[in-house]
């Protein structure tokens, strides 16, 4: 439980917390070292002037915890039996290193790729020019952000009341936090349907099909399938997303990057 002068207590039940990986309040974790199973503890704890929770943020709060549990994670050893141990094909660990580095460099190149590609939007937005954006649609572009945040969060196995909870903010504040995303959102749509247009891109049936056979293979059957999907809302959505696919690397293509040093 956490308690403070002017603070709601608010208990967190069942955290798991791994000493020198959990990204906890700077300070936290040192309190429970030493502790066994079934023991409770007090304490006081500073919360950073920057933390996410804004009504904890920059205060010294009282913490009581109790130890449910503990584990000592055991390594293993680093060597063939390992690898193959992971999937067969990993006959050596010396290939399941090499897969690593592999995955490594390919996402290092995903975050720059994204990187590059936020960087594009927001000049394009800067440069070009747009009629008043109507308040319907803001409000839905804002409101299908929070939908997606929602989504991310519960796919990952979180609560969402539980996550707000966690940053301190109620729906409709978050939902306002987003506008400025959603009115993004909005305008490079809008630059890609232009784009579209203009240089006449298309999807082919077999492109659609496989885009579509991929989001199909998620279920366990055709029929499971035909009764959980609106087959033309699909086509549809899909369609789209190739489409803004193609006018994305069109511009990638005609767009040069200059290097600031």
């Amino acid at each position: 439980g956490i308690t403070g002068d002017g603070l709601k207590e608010e208990r967190r039940e069942r955290q798991t917390v791994v000493v020198g990986e959990t990204a906890l309040v700077p300070g936290f974790e040192e309190q429970l070292i030493g502790l066994k199973q079934g023991e409770s503890k007090s304490f006081q704890q500073l919360f950073p002037k920057d933390y996410h929770n804004s009504k904890f943020a920059g205060r010294v709060a009282s913490v009581t915890v109790t130890i449910h549990s503990v584990w000592s994670i055991q390594l293993p050893a680093l060597d063939d039996a390992f690898a193959q141990s992971l999937n067969k094909k990993f006959s050596t660990f010396a290939l399941l290193q090499e897969e690593l580095k592999k995955n490594l460099q390919l996402e290092q190149e995903a975050i720059e790729h994204n990187r590059q590609e936020q960087e594009m939007i927001r000049a394009l937005i800067a440069i070009s020019e747009f009629s008043p954006l109507a308040q319907e649609l803001q409000d839905h572009a804002r409101q299908g952000l929070l939908q997606q945040l929602r989504l991310d969060v519960e796919g990952r196995g979180g609560e969402w009341n539980a996550y707000l909870r966690t940053i301190g903010k109620q729906e409709e504040e978050l939902k306002k936090e987003l506008a400025l995303q959603a009115e993004e959102k909005i305008k490079f749509e809008a630059l890609l349907t232009t784009i579209i247009q203009k240089e006449k891109l298309a999807v082919s049936s077999h492109e659609l099909e496989d885009e579509a056979n991929k989001v199909l293979q998620m279920y366990g059957s055709v029929r499971h399938a035909k009764k959980s999907i609106d087959f033309p809302r699909l086509l549809a959505h899909v369609r789209q997303r190739l489409l803004n696919e193609k006018a994305i690397e069109y511009l990638r293509k005609n767009i040069v990057y200059k290097s600031i040093s």
